[in-house]
């Protein structure tokens, strides 16, 4: 999960151009850290002693992250459990900081065992579920750490797959035999594919510490029901194709004496699935290791929904296309007694559409105009519509992980949207958004692409990604989220936790926020029906979805 204190993605953190599997952050210039503590006074008004950080790590903090300026009442207890060596089963509201925390623990750990002298030190392997997160996090802990990510033994080893050059390059491979990095991230994919390769290049036995995050997407959990049949057809699948991270949890207990403390944390890891990980996975609570379950403030049940994941501070609204073209709000959605603005005035009253981009072709979206869209073109206008009425800085736009995410940006720009795929490598594709120091030039930047330059930008800025690319991120300046569609249960049988997770982009520390689901109705031809299943889901999480003023 992602930090909710305040903590930013550099806007530059690598290259387009260089191969992944061997990223390297550029050199930033790094803040020059106090050779002496801070008055005590401070270190208590910041609240972060209590965790266990001693007070060289509270320095650097408050000099990489000035924002930060106390911990969650999760992260406090996270850092702790982490500093202890115990195991952690952590679930709590999307935005409650769990990832940041994280980095925080496990630097300073480090940071603590260099400042003693103490030689080769154990490192850690963080799992993640896609790329963007990886960054984010390695951004964060060079940060911290105020090293320079070009350095021999850099702080951070980053696995992640790429079609320019494959991680099993001899070079890469040697080189990783030789690492001493303390910090190893990536997705589990890629570290499956190297420990395959070649189990010397990344030994299992050397971790000291291995951490899952969203951990209920990348380790299989079993049906909730508890219906027998249901339990048959998952331990048959999970028998003939686990997943890549339960391969690697699986290896690493299965070869060696002496088990690695093991942290799996997501906003919906909920009871069952802590249940589960304890009494039948055989990785947590090993070797007589005290673990410590953590869960965020609740106010309601500990359910299977997880409903307490997301924060109380967005507003959720659903729109629905019916099969003959109107919009309108979902049925039983009620009135706000007070307004929900999130825009800065505006001069425009009436709801049109903007006129269309200047900027519609370009690398993202070369060669898609010549194909007829797939995409509903109503939902499209509908978001484009609400895009231009409602944001006043940055939104994103989640598309179904089998929509063409190229085809949805040309579409959108052809409406007028400044639309962008969400990539935290290029500034103009979210980077920019994740770093507090340049969001003053985020509309109006110029930024050359291969195959033409991109006009100087003065509004909104809608970045449009997918399911799969988009958990787990922290975009400190997004308001908005649109959801095209909604998976039916047949699609996903946990959608009301992907539900709670696209909704947990916004609404971070405390922000409001927007959650707009644009949704069709059933219709013939076995069309499936988003609008009631979403109505279905919205009762069963305990939300009451709020009117869209500029839709009846």
């Amino acid at each position: 999960m992602t930090s909710l204190l305040r903590t930013y993605t550099c806007n530059r953190l690598i290259h387009s151009t260089v191969p992944l599997y061997r990223t390297r952050l550029p050199t930033p210039t790094w803040p020059s850290y106090h050779t002496k503590s801070l008055p005590h006074e401070a270190l208590t008004n910041r609240a972060f002693a209590d965790t266990g950080l001693p007070r060289h790590v509270l320095t650097k903090l408050q000099h990489a992250f000035p924002h930060v300026e106390r911990p969650t009442s999760t992260q406090k207890a996270f850092i702790c459990a982490i500093l202890e060596g115990k195991d952690v089963l952590l679930s709590g509201k999307t935005g409650s900081g769990k990832t940041f925390a994280l980095l925080l623990a496990l630097w300073a750990r480090y940071a603590s065992q260099r400042q003693s002298s103490t030689v080769n030190t154990a490192p850690s392997l963080i799992l993640l579920p896609h790329r963007d997160l990886a960054l984010q996090c390695a951004y964060w802990a060079y940060k911290l750490d105020g090293s320079n990510p070009e350095d021999v033994n850099p702080l951070v080893q980053l696995l992640l797959r790429s079609s320019a050059e494959p991680l099993t390059d001899p070079n890469r491979l040697r080189n990783l035999r030789n690492s001493r990095s303390p910090l190893v991230i990536g997705t589990p994919k890629a570290i499956l594919e190297v420990i395959q390769a070649d189990p010397d290049a990344l030994p299992l036995q050397r971790f000291s510490t291995i951490v899952v995050d969203e951990a209920d997407a990348l380790v299989e959990m079993p049906p909730s029901n508890g219906d027998s049949k249901a339990m048959a057809k998952f331990e048959k699948k999970l028998k003939a194709h686990p997943k890549p991270a339960r391969q690697i949890l699986d290896l690493v207990h299965h070869r060696r004496a002496h088990q690695p403390q093991v942290v799996m944390m997501s906003a919906t890891l909920n009871k069952h699935h802590r249940h589960w990980l304890r009494q039948q996975c055989g990785w947590i609570g090993t070797s007589g290791r005290e673990v410590a379950e953590i869960h965020g403030p609740s106010k309601t049940a500990d359910t299977k929904l997880d409903v307490a994941a997301m924060a109380d501070t967005v507003v959720h609204h659903a729109l629905v296309i019916s099969n003959a073209g109107e919009v309108s709000n979902i049925e039983g959605a009620v009135s706000l007694e007070e307004p929900h603005a999130l825009v800065e005035e505006n001069d425009s009253s009436e709801a049109s559409l903007p006129e269309a981009s200047s900027t519609v072709v370009g690398p993202e979206v070369d060669g898609t105009e010549d194909a007829p869209s797939p995409l509903n073109a109503t939902a499209l206008e509908t978001i484009a519509m609400s895009f231009a009425l409602d944001v006043p800085r940055v939104a994103l736009l989640v598309l179904p992980a089998s929509a063409p995410v190229r085809r949805a940006i040309y579409d959108l720009r052809c409406l007028g949207v400044n639309a962008r795929g969400l990539d935290v490598l290029q500034s103009e594709r979210g980077g920019v958004y994740l770093h507090p120091e340049v969001l003053a030039k985020a509309n109006v930047a110029t930024t050359a692409l291969a195959g033409g330059d991109l006009d100087t930008q003065t509004g909104p800025t809608l970045l449009v990604s997918t399911l799969a690319s988009t958990r787990g991120m922290d975009l400190p300046e997004l308001t908005h989220v649109f959801l095209l569609g909604i998976p039916t249960p047949n699609e996903d049988p946990r959608s009301t936790d992907t539900y709670a997770h696209m909704a947990g982009r916004v609404g971070r520390f405390g922000k409001k926020g927007k959650v707009i689901s644009v949704v069709e109705e059933a219709g013939k031809m076995g069309k499936k029906d988003e609008a009631g299943w979403l109505k279905h889901m919205f009762e069963q999480m305990g939300i009451t979805p709020a009117k869209f003023e500029h839709f009846d």
